[in-house]
This record gives structure tokens, C-alpha cells and sequence, in this order.
């Protein structure tokens, strides 16, 4: 369908279904596992034991004010000092990998937004002491825009419920700007693309993956060998050669010096040619079911095909973004940075890549 309707009505039917009011005072939210959990009326404090919905989070709490637990996460360190300005001063910094009970418990929070699957046994421990564990596992485009609700009801405030409301519709409306301009990209201009975790670890998904989404979407042509259910799999450089894709995207940073000079990656096309390219991400990685992901549409369309998106101001569009949803003013600097994927190169961890 042309304007994906489908995706929209996933959405609405989330919005009548997850949260409802209880007489007692507390309130129900139906979380990403179909599971009722029970609320306080006020939500005043909450941890998140999941990087990406820390960005989903703070479109619904202004200014995270009521966060007092997230994951480190070095990436996207630097974009939260500048977005979240105070985020430490009353969240403390915990590996998600390694986080207690006793340390969630400490911190007072009465909400934890989780979905890892080696979490269950400590959202079981939370549970037994009062604590209300929401899962928002996210695995694809539908499931991004149901997270989006179940949060905005989890907070339950007028702002969270405007903010969920305007991300929808901003979501469709970069939706359908980039069905309607994929449409006009002739069969015999398509490229064909492989998106890889990493250069160091080249695992690539199935069609049937979020990457196989937004690449079809976008009028790539995924060329993963991986077949529709089957796990992703991590490729050998010779497997990589005998694909000869005419794009390679990591989903994340690389040395392009040193990978232009390794022996073997030198001998991939797409190398030769300046086509291997690092994903843009800012609070999260832009090519996964995060709350960035309308940026993604819109970074592959000007990016690889400029002359069928002459009309996409991209620059402007992430501006816009930002300000909107995390009330940031970026800079046209940054965002054309953004764009040519020399967003890393910002964050001091990473100065050495190039």
C-alpha cells in the first residue's frame, strides 16, 4: 500500500488499548509483552535499563527530570550532555549488563522501563518489592510506534500524550515522503546495498530484519544472503567480495583510513569506490527501530539518490527534529555533519576515526 496505512492502525488500536485508569487511584498499562502492569497514579521517578528508550523517555519527560537510572552509553555520550543538559545531577550511570536490584531499589525508582531477556529474573526480584517493570522491546517498525504509546501511557501526563501524538504524524509524514519519492527511483538506478553491523563484526540480518525494512523502503536493494527466519550471520571478506555490493553501511563508526588500508577490505568495490559508510546516529543508531528512526528515511534518500529528493531540505528536517522533540536548536553545521556521516568525529572517544 502505497501510504502503509497498516503501520498507522497498529497505532491507534495501542493507543485504545494500553493504558487505563483503576478506581483505586493507580492506573494500567498494557507493556510490549501483552502483560497489565499496574501503576502509580503519578509517575515521579523511573529508571531505564535500555539505551534506546532513553531517547523515547525523554520525548515524554521534559527534560528527563523524573529519571534517577539509565545505561552508560559511550556513543551517544556526547549528544545527551548537549541535549539533556543535567541529566547526572539526578540520574545515576549503570551498566545495564551488570545492574542489581539493590541498585534500582536504592535509587527509588517506582518504574523500570526494560527488554533484555537476561533482565527477567531481576524484573521478577523488582516486582516482588512493588517496583512496576514495563517492557518496550522494540524489534520493528510497527513495535517502535506501539513503544511510543506505551511510554506516553506509562507517564500518563497531558505533555507525554501531545509529544506521542506529534511523533506519530511526524513518523507517517516521513513515512510516506519516502514511499512517494522511492516511487520515482527507475528499477535500472537502484544500488544494491549491504548494511553490516560493523567492519569488525560484518553480521548482517535477513529481508525480513529492520534493516531489510528501510532499505526497501527507501528504494535500496538489500543483497543479504541471509534467507527470511533464518538468524543474521556474520560474513567473511570473501563472501563480502562475492556479493559486490555497490554500498556497504555499518551501523556503526569505523577508521576509514585504516580500513582503506587493510588488506582485505581494500579489495571489497564498494571500498575502492568511497561507498562504505557508517550509519548517522545521534542518541541512537538512526538505522534501527529507535525513536530516530524518520531521520534514517530521509539520510538514504538524499544521501544515495539526490536527484530524486531535490525537493528534501534534509538539513532543515533534522533541525526541525530535534527542536521538536528533545528542544534542541542544532546547528546547520552539525546536521550537515549528520548527514555526510562525520557525526562521530564529535564525540572526544572517538577524534581518531576519519
Amino acid at each position: 500500500m502505497k501510504k502503509l496505512i497498516s503501520i498507522v492502525a497498529v497505532c491507534l488500536l495501542a493507543m485504545l488499548l494500553t493504558s487505563v485508569a483503576c478506581a483505586d487511584g493507580t492506573r494500567t498499562v498494557v507493556d510490549m509483552k501483552g502483560k497489565t502492569i499496574e501503576l502509580p497514579e503519578t509517575v515521579d521517578s523511573y529508571c531505564v535499563l535500555y539505551s534506546s528508550a532513553v531517547p523515547f523517555c525523554a520525548m515524554m519527560d521534559e527534560n528527563l527530570a523524573h529519571m534517577v537510572m539509565y545505561p552508560v552509553s559511550n556513543y551517544f555520550e556526547y549528544w545527551y550532555t548537549l541535549m539533556f543538559e543535567g541529566i547526572n545531577d539526578h540520574a545515576l550511570q549503570v551498566d545495564k549488563k551488570n545492574v542489581t536490584a539493590e541498585q534500582i531499589l536504592e535509587s527509588g525508582a517506582q518504574v523500570v522501563f526494560w527488554n533484555r531477556p537476561g533482565h527477567e529474573e531481576l524484573v521478577v526480584s523488582l516486582e516482588s518489592a512493588g517496583i512496576a517493570c514495563v517492557n518496550v522491546q522494540i524489534k520493528n517498525s510497527e513495535d517502535l510506534l506501539h513503544a511510543v504509546q506505551v511510554i506516553a501511557d506509562t507517564f500518563g501526563t497531558p505533555f507525554a500524550a501531545e509529544q506521542a501524538e506529534k511523533y506519530q504524524s511526524k513518523y507517517d509524514r516521513y513515512l510516506n515522503m519516502a514511499v512517494d519519492h522511492a516511487a520515482l527511483i527507475p528499477e535500472e538506478v537502484k544500488k544494491t546495498v549491504l548494511v553490516i553491523g560493523s567492519v569488525d563484526s560484518p553480521n548482517v540480518g535477513g529481508m525480513d530484519s529492520y534493516q531489510g525494512y528501510w532499505t526497501t523502503l527507501t528504494g535500496l536493494l538489500n543483497v543479504t544472503p541471509v534467507q527470511p527466519g533464518q538468524p543474521d550471520s556474520t560474513l567473511t571478506m570473501e563472501e563480502i567480495y562475492q556479493i559486490d555490493p555497490d554500498l556497504i553501511i555499518a551501523q556503526g563508526p569505523f577508521n576509514r583510513n585504516a580500513v582503506s588500508n587493510d588488506a582485505q577490505w581494500k579489495e571489497i568495490r564498494a571500498v575502492q569506490e568511497g561507498h562504505l559508510y557508517s550509519n548517522p546516529s545521534v542518541l541512537d543508531e538512526w538505522g534501527m527501530p529507535t525513536s530516530e528512526a524518520p531521520m534514517q528515511f530521509i539520510w538514504v534518500l538524499t544521501q544515495f539518490y539526490p536527484e530524486y529528493a531535490t525537493d528534501i531540505d534534509a538539513a532543515a528536517e533534522l533541525i526541525s527534529f530535534y527542536k521538536d522533540f528533545y528542544d534542541y536548536e542544532m546547528t546547520t553545521e552539525y546536521a550537515q555533519q549528520l548527514l555526510t556521516c562525520h557525526h562521530f568525529y564529535l564525540h572526544p572517544a572517538l577524534q581518531d576515526f576519519e
